[in-house]
C-alpha cells in the first residue's frame, strides 16, 4: 500500500511505503512503433512432464508495527498458500535507511535469487535509488545489498531518481538479465547483466537520453524508456510486471492513473483511481497502447505458472472504494487470476498466519509469485527454509 495513504488508516498498523503513486516529469522521447523480429528468450519454462511436478512460491509483505517483512510460501494452485512461517526480509520504521520499498523476488534459471527494491526519499546512500541483492537462497543479507543510483556518464540523464515504483522481477534474454522499472512516471527496461558482467559488477545504471531501438543497442548498466506520455497518454505510470505468453508475446503490467484525475493526493478517491493497466511486446522495445484491465487496484506482479498461462496478481481495493471507508484498505485483498479472465480472480488464502484471522492486523500487500519450474527447483527452494 502506498506510504501516504497507509497514513491515513489510522485504527490498522502504520505500513511502509509500498508502491510509487507515478509522478510527473518531462516525457522521453517516444518509443519506435516499428515491429521488429521476437527476442530470443532463455525466461525459464517448463515441460509438459515437468509442469506436473512445478510449483510456486509465493512471497508476500507483513505490515507490522515497528516494521515490515517479506515472507515466504509455496503454492501449487496459485490461491491458497502453505506459509513457510518465515520472513526473508525485515526493516524497521521509521527509519531513513534499510528500509525495502516494494520488495520483489526472482528467481534466476541458474536457480539463484535476486530481490530488488526502492530506497526511501531521505536514505543517505541515495534517495529513491535501487537496491540489489543476489544470492543462492531468496534470504537477503543487509550487508551484501548494492545501492545503485543514476550514472553521469555521457549519454545519461544524470538528474532525478532510479527507483520511483516497484520493479517487475528479472528475467532472461539471449543470456543477459532484464528488469523492468519506474522513473518521473516513465517506464524503463535495464539491462542487468552481459556475457562477462553480472549484477555484482554495476556501480550504477544509465538511463539513456536517448531510447534504444532494438535489444541488442541497450548495453549492460543502461536503462531505456519503452512506455511514456506518448505511448501512454493522460496516465501516470509506476509498478511495473512482466510475464511472457507461450506464444511468444511478452505481457507488461503497469499501475496508471489518469493524470486528471481530480483527486487530492494521499486520498482515498486517488487509491480508487488507481488501476492496472496491459500493454505487450515482440521485442520488449516497441509496445502497445497500455489498456486498462483491473480497476481500483495496486502493486501488480506476474508470472507465467506452470500450466503456461500468463496470471497477474494484485491489491484489491474495490471494498474500500464501493464502502469509501479508508479503513477498509488496510485489509485489502491481494487477488489473483489467469490473464484470460480476470473476472474469474479470487483473493489469495495463507492460512495459519495471524492477519488472516485477526481483523484488526493489516492484511499483507505485494503477493510476488515466482516460477518454480521442477522438482529439483522446488527441493532446493525447500532446502532454503530447511524443509
Amino acid at each position: 500500500m502506498d506510504a501516504r495513504l497507509a497514513s491515513l488508516v489510522l485504527a490498522l498498523p502504520l505500513a511502509c511505503g509500498c508502491g510509487g503513486g507515478g509522478g510527473g516529469g518531462s516525457p522521453a522521447s517516444p518509443t519506435a512503433s516499428t515491429p521488429t523480429a521476437p527476442a530470443t528468450t532463455t525466461t525459464t519454462t517448463t515441460t509438459p512432464a515437468a509442469a506436473a511436478t512445478a510449483g510456486t512460491a509465493f512471497f508476500y509483505q507483513d505490515v507490522g508495527i515497528g516494521g515490515n517483512s517479506v515472507r515466504a510460501g509455496i503454492t501449487t494452485d496459485g490461491r491458497n498458500i502453505t506459509s513457510y512461517n518465515s520472513s526473508v526480509l525485515r526493516w524497521t520504521l521509521p527509519s531513513a535507511t534499510g528500509v525495502y520499498a516494494d520488495a520483489v523476488f526472482s528467481r534466476l534459471s541458474n536457480g539463484r535469487w535476486v530481490m530488488a527494491a526502492a530506497t526511501t526519499l531521505t536514505d543517505p546512500r541515495g534517495a529513491l535509488a535501487l537496491q540489489i541483492h543476489e544470492s543462492s537462497c531468496p534470504a537477503v543479507t543487509d550487508a551484501n545489498v548494492k545501492v545503485l543510483g543514476r550514472s553521469s556518464a555521457s549519454g545519461c540523464e544524470n538528474a532525478g531518481a532510479l527507483a520511483m515504483g516497484k520493479h517487475s522481477q528479472v528475467f532472461e534474454v539471449n543470456g543477459s538479465r532484464y528488469m523492468f522499472g519506474m522513473t518521473n512516471s516513465r517506464v524503463i527496461l535495464m539491462r542487468l547483466t552481459d556475457a562477462t558482467r553480472g549484477i555484482a559488477n554495476l556501480s550504477s545504471i544509465c538511463v539513456r537520453r536517448t531510447a534504444a531501438t532494438t535489444l541488442s543497442e541497450l548495453a549492460w548498466g543502461e536503462a531505456t524508456t519503452v512506455l511514456d506520455s506518448a505511448r501512454a497518454p493522460g496516465l501516470f505510470l509506476s509498478d511495473t510486471a512482466i510475464a511472457r505468453r507461450t506464444d511468444g508475446t511478452w505481457v507488461l503490467f503497469v499501475k496508471g492513473i489518469a493524470s486528471n484525475n481530480g483527486c487530492t493526493e494521499a486520498s482515498l478517491c486517488e487509491l480508487c483511481a488507481r488501476g492496472i493497466y496491459r500493454s505487450t511486446s515482440t521485442d520488449l522495445i516497441n509496445w502497445s497502447t497500455p489498456e486498462r484491465v483491473v480497476s481500483q487496484a495496486s502493486v501488480p506482479d506476474a508470472y507465467t505458472a506452470p500450466d503456461g498461462r500468463v496470471w497477474l496478481y494484485w491489491q484489491d481495493f474495490g471494498p474500500a472504494c464501493t464502502a469509501q471507508n479508508v479503513q477498509l484498505a488496510g485489509r485489502a485483498p491481494i487477488r489473483g487470476a489467469p490473464e484470460s479472465d480476470f473476472t474469474a480472480s479470487a483473493p489469495v488464502s495463507i492460512p495459519g498466519e495471524a492477519f488472516e484471522a485477526n481483523t484488526n492486523l493489516h492484511y499483507p500487500t505485494n503477493g510476488n509469485p515466482v516460477l518454480l519450474p521442477d522438482a529439483a527447483a522446488t527441493a532446493a527452494f525447500n532446502a532454503c527454509f530447511g524443509r
